[in-house]
């Protein structure tokens, strides 16, 4: 959900960039010798004058399609606003997640914190960053991402790391918990030679 979120945020904006671009390329060579090449349509208005030439405007007003055309226009635009404003605020997950028990609920950001501490004790790891979300009403996903001190091998702390999200897991019953785990390294420099 939260790729869906993020694809439908990078195409708004880069459709509004582009239309932003464009418009804005039109006003820069409308008074240039390219403006000549131009069709008389794409042409701006003359500097001081109307957006729109106050002739074509009662021409396209007179059009039997213009006002039902332009009402569905401007109503699907403002749907269509209405609900990225909505699904902004709406996708976010709960901070408390209910559990079986009366009157129980685990704190997601403590779920997180507790994950963190189990992977920073394990052997070999410098530091790691953990964030939890849903991914429906009974599962979650974790993302583990870590990174390992110089010349530790991968292989050497992902069982240790596998456990803990199973751990993790049980912590969080009734939920799922899919895990992912991410790793970076880096190897000690060569020392150079003089």
């Amino acid at each position: 959900m939260r790729r869906l979120h993020a694809a439908v945020n990078r195409t708004v904006l880069t459709v509004t960039g582009l239309a932003l671009v464009l418009a804005g390329g039109l006003l820069a060579v409308a008074h240039t010798p390219l403006a000549s090449r131009l069709p008389v349509t794409w042409l701006p208005p003359r500097p001081g004058g109307p957006l729109l030439d106050p002739d074509r405007l009662a021409a396209l007003r007179a059009e039997s399609w213009w006002t039902p055309a332009t009402t569905a226009a401007s109503v699907t635009a403002a749907l269509l606003l209405a609900l990225w404003s909505v699904r902004q605020f709406g996708g976010r997950a709960r901070p408390l997640l209910p559990l079986p028990a009366p009157g129980g609920a685990l704190g997601r950001r403590a779920l997180e914190d507790a994950v963190a501490r189990w992977v920073l004790g394990v052997e070999g790891v410098a530091r790691c960053r953990v964030g939890i979300g849903a991914l429906g009403r009974r599962r979650l996903r974790a993302d583990v991402r870590v990174w390992l001190l110089p010349d530790t091998a991968p292989a050497a702390v992902l069982p240790s790391l596998t456990r803990l999200l199973e751990q993790a897991e049980e912590a969080a019953d009734p939920y799922t918990l899919d895990g992912r785990i991410r790793l970076s390294g880096r190897a000690h420099r060569m020392p150079h030679v003089r």
